[in-house]
């Protein structure tokens, strides 16, 4: 029952995880050529800043980082390995 709990746990966060990691690519890194010296990026008709990179990034590492906990957990509290 643990090891369908850690997938599931694993599922949830790597969706958020695609989620930031996709909204970081779409917002700041297609854009990353015309971001002026404060931070700011004008395509029309959106403005974008180059913060809003940064908390993706921040909120991204964590959530990869639980993705890849769920995971091992998995890994680890599989039924098909026998105990000592």
């Amino acid at each position: 029952m643990s090891r369908v709990l850690a997938l599931v746990w694993s599922g949830l966060w790597s969706l958020l995880t695609l989620l930031l990691g996709w909204g970081w690519y779409a917002y700041y890194w297609r854009h990353r050529h015309c971001f002026n010296e404060m931070g700011i990026c004008f395509v029309d008709p959106v403005v974008l800043h180059q913060q809003t990179a940064e908390v993706m990034l921040i909120l991204f590492v964590p959530c990869l980082a639980f993705t890849l906990l769920g995971l091992w957990v998995a890994s680890r509290s599989g039924d098909f390995r026998k105990r000592p």
